[in-house]
């Protein structure tokens, strides 16, 4: 995805979009702009927040946070979706600078910094 300026990914009214990818990583890279993310289930994989963003914003989203399978008997490190894949934990990673981080009515995991990553507020 190229630099972001001002862009919006949301899901249709009603809807409910959901972002799985077979592992690694789903990479913003911004270019000082804002960064919104509406009504979304993102699953299995990590968000990358890198370069400059006035604004990022988590609305009405689950960023899933995984779901351990410890009441498996084997216990399991992750129970399983209704698909068979592991529920495994989404980090959300902040790589650049963010001056407002906006998290609202929103299911999250870790929100985290790395490689010299600065939320301001």
């Amino acid at each position: 995805m190229p630099a972001i300026r001002d862009v919006t990914l949301r899901a249709e009214d009603s809807e409910r979009a959901v972002v799985r990818t077979a592992g690694g990583e789903w990479v913003f890279t911004g270019d000082g702009g804002r960064l919104r993310l509406e009504g979304l289930l993102l699953s299995g994989m990590d968000v990358v927040l890198r370069g400059d963003f006035a604004e990022v914003v988590l609305s009405c989203c689950t960023i899933d946070p995984g779901n351990s399978g410890a009441l498996h008997t084997p216990p399991r490190i992750w129970d399983l979706a209704v698909d068979g894949r592991d529920l495994t934990a989404s980090t959300v990673w902040i790589e650049g600078s963010i001056e407002q981080l906006l998290v609202e009515r929103s299911l999250v995991g870790p929100i985290r910094t790395r490689v010299g990553g600065l939320v301001e507020r």
